[in-house]
């Protein structure tokens, strides 16, 4: 069994979310409506938002979007891949999905 997936004793009960697992004689994981629900669906919108800022940046820094003060500047190229990274990352926190509970 994972580590971060919760654990419940035979016979007790877990809330996870909205859902309740209980754990009986057989020792068996029970199903839940949604067991494979993403985490946070905020998390993910935004950070593929903050992905393409960061896009964006990158592209003004090395001149290929010309028009504003960060065009043909090295800071924003610099600058720019670093908050895409942070984009991703937010991204994929988002996206993951929820740990399935399970009997001890």
């Amino acid at each position: 069994m994972h580590a971060n997936y919760p654990t419940v004793p035979e016979g007790g009960d877990l809330w996870v979310g909205r859902y309740t697992v209980r754990c009986g004689p057989s020792r068996e994981e029970v199903t839940l409506r949604n067991p494979g629900a993403m985490r946070n669906p905020a998390r993910l919108v935004g950070g593929v938002v903050v992905a393409l800022f960061g896009t964006l940046f990158f592209f003004q820094g090395i001149g290929v979007v010309k028009g504003s003060f960060m065009t043909d500047s090295t800071f924003w190229a610099v600058t720019g891949p670093l908050i895409a990274v942070v984009g991703v990352v937010l991204a994929a926190r988002g996206a993951r999905r929820t740990p399935r509970p399970g009997c001890r």
